[in-house]
């Protein structure tokens, strides 16, 4: 089972601890729900066996959500 190794500080599955990858922050900083803005009805009902169909922004309903990162930093 996955627990940490004494010397390294990381997951003995290969996951890090505490790190955050570039990939990760820039997703986060890239992503409208986290500055406040989350657009309800962008993904199509999705059929069993089917890839899912994403609608544009322009045709959801964006929400104001409580914002977690301010666009200004």
């Amino acid at each position: 089972m996955g627990g940490l190794c004494p010397h390294t500080h990381t997951m003995s599955s290969k996951h890090t601890v505490g790190i955050w990858s570039h990939t990760t922050v820039s997703r986060i900083v890239q992503n409208e729900t986290y500055c406040g803005v989350h657009h309800y009805g962008k993904v199509i009902e999705n059929q069993p066996g089917k890839p899912v169909k994403r609608r544009s922004k322009d045709q959801s309903t964006p929400v104001e959500v409580p914002p977690i990162i301010d666009r200004a930093s």
